[in-house]
């Protein structure tokens, strides 16, 4: 998801919440729980996620890629 291209919003979901990614940003919701609902917009987000991915290292990053083809059998896009 890159800002400023049209795409299909793309969801993932997980234990009790369900993240929305789409160009404008994401959104996330609790199934259990309607008190629980958030966004934060793209630049926000892609900003947290580098964060978190600067913080494990890149070993880490480097093995969060590696996963992702395995388990998806591309490369993942990442906007940086």
């Amino acid at each position: 998801m890159r800002s400023g291209h049209e795409e299909a919003p793309v969801e993932f979901d997980g234990n009790a919440w369900v993240a929305v990614l789409t160009p404008e940003g994401v959104e996330l919701e609790n199934q259990f729980t309607d008190t629980l609902p958030g966004a934060a917009p793209l630049d926000r987000t892609l900003s947290m996620l580098r964060s978190y991915w600067d913080a494990l290292g890149e070993q880490a990053l480097d093995a969060g890629r590696k996963y992702f083809v395995r388990c998806e059998g591309r490369d993942p896009v990442l906007p940086w």
